[in-house]
């Protein structure tokens, strides 16, 4: 028998513990169980349709907001390790002295 007993009478959801052992405690796994149990089920209720659109544009965003910030990274990454500031780091470290940039160019922004 289930650890967890859920009963539907049209908008109610009746949940019973079967756990007379542990006094009824639930676990992390029973949460999710039973949160994950309740989305299933009104996701169940939307048209699939919208659902699988509204996935696939969500997704197109991120995917996209990704592409542009891995571009504006990798110039602002080569900006930065042909830099002034870069040259002093790696020479510091070669000569395993500690960098002095007190003395460098301001440095610009990647264009």
């Amino acid at each position: 028998m289930s650890d967890i007993i859920t009963e539907r009478s049209g908008s109610i959801l009746r949940v019973e513990l079967n756990r007379p052992a542990q006094k009824n405690a639930m676990t992390a796994g029973m949460y999710t169980s039973l949160a994950g149990s309740t989305t299933a089920q009104k996701l169940a209720a939307k048209p699939a349709g919208a659902l699988r659109a509204s996935k696939r544009l969500l997704k197109q965003t991120s995917i996209g907001q990704l592409r542009e910030a891995a571009k504006f990274e990798s110039r602002e990454f080569s900006a930065r390790v042909h830099s002034a500031e870069a040259t002093e780091a790696f020479t510091a470290f070669r000569e395993k002295r500690a960098p002095n940039f007190t003395n460098l160019p301001k440095p610009r922004a990647a264009e």
